[in-house]
């Protein structure tokens, strides 16, 4: 969980790479799992920096965690979105 931790920018980074290659490619179920990572991501950060740190740092590890939630539900919201649009686009087609 450090590693994620440390690593925080480029973990971020490479997650909305995946979730913009998937939604370019029009891979639906790979663009929400990546959206279901983030959140759970979040959750982990959460949780970790509830139990395991004390102090602000602590605060700190938690408030990320409650970010990554913000921003996976954010993209699941998108990716619900766009799969809705383009099969609405199908159906007027």
């Amino acid at each position: 969980m450090e590693f994620f931790y440390h690593h925080l920018l480029s973990t971020v980074t490479i997650l909305g790479i995946l979730f913009l290659l998937a939604i370019a490619l029009k891979k639906r179920i790979f663009s929400i799992f990546v959206s279901l990572i983030v959140i759970l991501l979040g959750i982990s950060f959460f949780l970790y920096g509830l139990n395991t740190i004390k102090g602000f740092e602590g605060m700190g590890v938690s408030l990320i965690g409650l970010i990554f939630i913000g921003i996976g539900l954010i993209l699941f919201l998108v990716s619900i979105l766009i799969i809705f649009f383009e099969e609405r686009r199908k159906e007027s087609s």
